[in-house]
C-alpha cells in the first residue's frame, strides 16, 4: 500500500516582492506623538522591547507590547504614541499580489514567536539590507498572516476565479497606469462583469474601480518620492487626471494628504 502524501500549503515565490526597508530602531523613554500619515506599500512592526499606543485612522487607540506587531496594508492611515523608551523592527515592503486575499485590507495586531523575535532582537540598531533583511521579513509576513493555519493559498484547493486574478493583479502592479477597465479585467477572466465586481470585492474588500484607482495613486506615490525634482503636474498627466487640482484631490483622498506634503513627509524612509 503506497503512503499517503500529506497535505502542503504552495506559497507564492516570492512573498516579499520588494524590501523598501528594515530598520531595527531604539526610542528612547520620552512623551512624544508620531502623527497619522499613509504609505503606498505595506508596513510590518515588531515591538522588541516596551509598549507604545497604536493609533489607527478611524478606531480606538490599541496598546501594543513586546512581542507583538502590526501589518499595515497601503492606504491604512496610521500613528503612534510612546510614553517609555522602546526597541522595534519595522519593515516596509511590497507583498505578492497572491497574498493580498490573506492581508485583507484591514490592519492586524499579531503575537509574534519567541524564535522570531530573538532573530530580530539579534539585530544591530539601524538600516539592514540584502537577503536577511528580505528573509526575516518573509516569516514576519508569514507570522502576521497565520499561513500555517489557512488554506486560502493551498493550491490544490483554490477556484478558477482566483488562479485568473492572481496575475491579473500583478499585470495591474508592474502596469499601474496602463487603460484598464473593469470590462476588460472580467473579459480576461471569462466572467460577467457583475460576477468579477462581486468576487473582486469579496477577496479583496474593495471595488475594482477603487483598486485601480488606488494602484495608479500608489505608483504615483512612488514617483513623488523616487523622483523628487518630477514636476507634480507631469505625474498627474502621466497617472491619467487632466489636471493637478483632480490629481492633488483623489489623491489627498487616498493617502491622507497632499501630493507636495506626502513629498516633503518622505514616508518611505
Amino acid at each position: 500500500m503506497s503512503a499517503s502524501i500529506p497535505s502542503v500549503t504552495i506559497l507564492p515565490a516570492p512573498v516579499v516582492t520588494e524590501l523598501i526597508s528594515f530598520h531595527c530602531t531604539t526610542f528612547p523613554k520620552a512623551r512624544q506623538s508620531f502623527p497619522t500619515h499613509h504609505h503606498h506599500f505595506f508596513q510590518l512592526d515588531v515591538l522588541l522591547r516596551g509598549r507604545l499606543t497604536a493609533r489607527i485612522e478611524g478606531e480606538r487607540p490599541v496598546q501594543i507590547g513586546a512581542g507583538e506587531g502590526w501589518l499595515i496594508p497601503p492606504l491604512v492611515g496610521h500613528g503612534f504614541e510612546q510614553t517609555t523608551g522602546f526597541r522595534q523592527a519595522s519593515f516596509k515592503f511590497r507583498l505578492a499580489p497572491a497574498c493580498w486575499p490573506s492581508a485583507g485590507r484591514q490592519w492586524r495586531r499579531t503575537r509574534f514567536s519567541r524564535p522570531l523575535q530573538a532573530l530580530l532582537a539579534a539585530a544591530e540598531d539601524g538600516p539592514v539590507a540584502g537577503a536577511r533583511g528580505i528573509a526575516l521579513a518573509t516569516l514576519c509576513v508569514l507570522e502576521a498572516l497565520e499561513t500555517e493555519r489557512r488554506r486560502a493559498l493551498s493550491m490544490p484547493t483554490l477556484d478558477r476565479f482566483l488562479q485568473v486574478l492572481w496575475p491579473l493583479l500583478e499585470r495591474i502592479e508592474t502596469e499601474p497606469k496602463a487603460d484598464w477597465t473593469v470590462a476588460a479585467l472580467a473579459a480576461a477572466s471569462h466572467v460577467s462583469v457583475d460576477h468579477f465586481s462581486r468576487e473582486f470585492r469579496r477577496l479583496l474588500g474593495q471595488t475594482p474601480r477603487r483598486y485601480l484607482l488606488e494602484a495608479r495613486l500608489r505608483a504615483a506615490a512612488a514617483a513623488l518620492l523616487g523622483e523628487p525634482a518630477r514636476p507634480i503636474k507631469e505625474i498627474a498627466e502621466t497617472s491619467g487626471y487632466a489636471t493637478v487640482h483632480a490629481f492633488s484631490a483623489a489623491f489627498k483622498n487616498a493617502l491622507g494628504r497632499s501630493p507636495a506634503a506626502y513629498r516633503r513627509a518622505r514616508p518611505a524612509l
